[in-house]
């Protein structure tokens, strides 16, 4: 996201010489690489970094094991990236196959510079959550016992070869993918293993947001653990870490924390969240046809001194749009009969309207999805029951 550049400091405006405008900034974007199954599989631009790390990093060691000098040893390291790409790809290939076979909504697969994410809907059960998150990292080491069976049926290579480079390439991606697979499972978030930590705890205590609560725990002792584990050995033995020890001990490690810390919030949240009582946060909302002039509305913003909002529904009942409290004023009283009430309506944004039947928990996650509007409660018919707005529930929360 880009930040706005900085703002003129107010006073009186000055005459400068004319000048005209630049060239417009260049951004680079994340590059959708395909569509399966209706969902977006994308490369995020931060992934240039790391793949120019690899080839770098990487470039010495290639052309030393193939006998491949100078700009082809690059060459080699940078396919190199490009095949733990495409592991990371296959990775989050198999979170999104199992969540789907849960049924769980699948936005996007996206491949950056710490490996790649899959957004996906919250699993309903310790089961699906295990299920879905130890999957990926099974595929890492599936991927590695399988380049790593096709290098032993390599023939006998000799520098310079192309069986030299496929070796190398294979040995590479059998290492990579060993690693990411048995380092994902370590039971702590952000990591795959965090959330089979929490799916164990959801299902011995039954509750779901003090899993996260207890899986965060754990994931910020891994990164703690981490760094000791990269760092004290060479200083307990007399010697200064290595700089790429330090650097990117500490970046994984930090991205860890941040990564645990995130997941202590959302369930430090969650659980304040479900202590709310949902009818106390529950404003009352009037209905009418979403074909209805402002005429129509009046009675309605009439009572309570033109507060009351009014949920406008179609023809089969359901909400889809808002008129806000005391907005009928606005209106000359010679336009109202003329006036449909649509023109002083909201559209509902996707997820507003939920069901009371979710409770508390329901209606935060609504919140989070509508914003500033709020949302529409809706009883187990589909027909509104009530408004509950952002300010609201975060004054019953202790937020404000």
């Amino acid at each position: 996201m880009s930040s706005p550049g900085p703002r003129p400091s107010p006073g009186r405006p000055r005459r400068g010489p004319d000048r005209r405008p630049g060239p417009a900034p260049v951004t680079i974007k994340d590059v959708t690489l395909a569509r399966v199954g209706g969902v977006p599989v994308r490369l995020s631009a931060s992934w240039l970094i790391i793949a120019a790390v690899i080839t770098f990093l990487f470039a010495g060691t290639a052309s030393s094991a193939t006998g491949v000098p100078g700009i082809g040893a690059y060459l080699i390291a940078f396919v190199l990236a490009v095949l733990l790409a495409v592991s990371v790809l296959l990775h989050e290939a198999g979170h999104a196959v199992a969540a789907r076979a849960y049924g769980l909504p699948v936005t996007e697969v996206v491949v950056n510079l710490w490996g790649g994410h899959t957004s996906l809907g919250r699993p309903q059960s310790p089961g699906a959550s295990a299920v879905v998150s130890v999957v990926g990292p099974l595929v890492n080491i599936a991927l590695a016992v399988l380049a790593e069976a096709v290098r032993r049926q390599l023939p006998a290579t000799v520098p310079g070869s192309a069986a030299a480079v496929v070796a190398f390439l294979l040995l590479g991606v059998a290492l990579t993918n060993a690693l990411v697979g048995v380092f994902n499972l370590v039971p702590g978030l952000p990591l795959d293993g965090g959330r089979v930590l929490e799916a164990l705890v959801w299902k011995v205590t039954g509750d779901q947001d003090t899993a996260g609560v207890v899986a965060g725990w754990a994931g910020r002792v891994v990164a703690v653990a981490l760094v000791a584990w990269l760092v004290l050995p060479p200083l307990l033995a007399g010697r200064v870490p290595s700089t790429f020890t330090l650097v990117w001990g500490g970046l994984v490690g930090l991205f860890l924390w941040r990564g645990a810390s995130a997941a202590l919030k959302v369930g430090t949240f969650r659980r304040r969240a479900a202590r709310v009582d949902l009818a106390s946060v529950t404003r009352p909302a009037a209905v009418a046809a979403a074909t209805a002039t402002v005429a129509e509305l009046v009675g309605h913003q009439g009572d309570l001194g033109g507060a009351l909002d009014v949920v406008l529904v179609d023809a089969a009942g359901r909400p889809v749009a808002l008129v806000p409290g005391g907005s009928v004023a606005a209106v000359p009283d010679d336009l109202r009969t003329t006036t449909p009430a649509s023109a002083l309506a909201r559209t509902l944004p996707p997820g507003s309207v939920v069901p009371v039947a979710g409770g508390a928990l329901g209606a935060v996650e609504g919140l989070a999805r509508s914003g500033e509007q709020g949302i529409v409660l809706v009883d187990g018919a589909g027909r509104p029951a009530g408004r509950v707005r952002p300010d609201d529930f975060a004054t019953a929360m202790g937020l404000s």
